[in-house]
């Protein structure tokens, strides 16, 4: 008999405000990444309209998404400026969908368009670690973002962040995470 184990956990529903990455050795780095976050790659939504807000108008349609019925990770790929594509972004799109705040937000930081993210990342906030071992960065008023990118290599550091990551969303929000319990398969 297979083991199955008792807890499971859905995948959840991977947004690209700014779009995926354009080159494919990045963009395959990413969704592996987004895999071990949790992230499904199989339902994924990746701008479909220029602005801000029109992406939040479009995902406001999305019922599980509106009322916070469904688990979402918010992947932004543009951080340059950082005050503008991260914070502001974010800013606007928790204003929108204030289901998102309780989501999984995440930057992947490529440094070949970004070499100084992490100088601009510790100017606005703090980094809890280095960049190769997926740190977060808590932000302009505590928002919390896991960093990665295509030197973090050891799950291990991601699994850790994930955890630092949830325990910064529960006590930013206030509110509960649920894990669904399910017999075993």
């Amino acid at each position: 008999m297979a083991y199955a184990p008792p807890l499971a956990f859905d995948r959840r529903l991977v947004l690209f405000p700014q779009g995926q990455l354009a080159g494919e050795e990045q963009r395959s780095r990413c969704d592996e990444l987004i895999l071990w976050c949790g992230g499904d790659v199989g339902r994924v939504i990746d701008a479909p309209v220029d602005t801000v807000d029109a992406f939040a108008s479009f995902l406001q349609r999305i019922r599980g998404v509106r009322d916070g019925s469904e688990q979402v990770m918010v992947v932004l790929t543009n951080t340059n400026p950082l005050a503008l594509t991260v914070v502001d972004l974010r800013r606007r799109l928790e204003a929108r969908l204030p289901s998102l705040r309780t989501a999984r937000w995440m930057i992947y930081v490529d440094p070949e368009s970004d070499p100084f993210f992490e100088s601009s990342a510790l100017r606005l906030g703090h980094l809890t670690g280095p960049m190769q071992e997926a740190p977060l960065w808590i932000g302009p008023q505590d928002s919390p973002y896991l960093v990665l990118g295509a030197r973090v290599r050891d799950r291990r550091f991601v699994c850790q962040a994930l955890d630092e990551l949830d325990e910064s969303i529960l006590l930013r929000s206030g509110e509960r995470m649920l894990a669904i319990q399910r017999p075993g398969r």
